[in-house]
């Protein structure tokens, strides 16, 4: 198996995993985060290879060409609000992992 292609492998596994386990939602306590308006939808994420990609960028584009953009946190995570986008959506995360400049893209 080429090295990109396990790449993407393990970058749509980890966006698989935080969406079920995002969905899950939880009893934790912590502090409140604002509800999400009706009728709108958001993606989130954790970019990593083992390490995060912290401050990294994300890039969605959906399938009618529109981008959308942001920055992941320290610790690889990003939100992405795609209200009005249309399925399916490629994801690309380009930053530094340790050493190495790296961009990993997700369908």
């Amino acid at each position: 198996m080429e090295l990109a292609t396990f790449k993407k492998l393990v970058l749509a596994s980890a966006i698989a995993g935080m969406v079920t386990i995002y969905g899950c939602g939880g009893g934790g306590g912590g502090a409140a985060t604002p509800a999400t308006p009706a009728g709108s939808a958001t993606i989130s994420g954790v970019a990593a290879t083992g390490a995060p990609f912290a401050n990294a960028a994300v890039t969605l584009t959906d399938a009618a060409g529109v981008v959308k953009t942001a920055t992941t946190g320290a610790d690889g995570s990003y939100t992405i609000d795609v209200t009005g986008l249309t399925a399916p959506f490629v994801i690309k995360v380009s930053g530094d992992v340790g050493d190495a400049n790296q961009t990993l893209v997700s369908v």
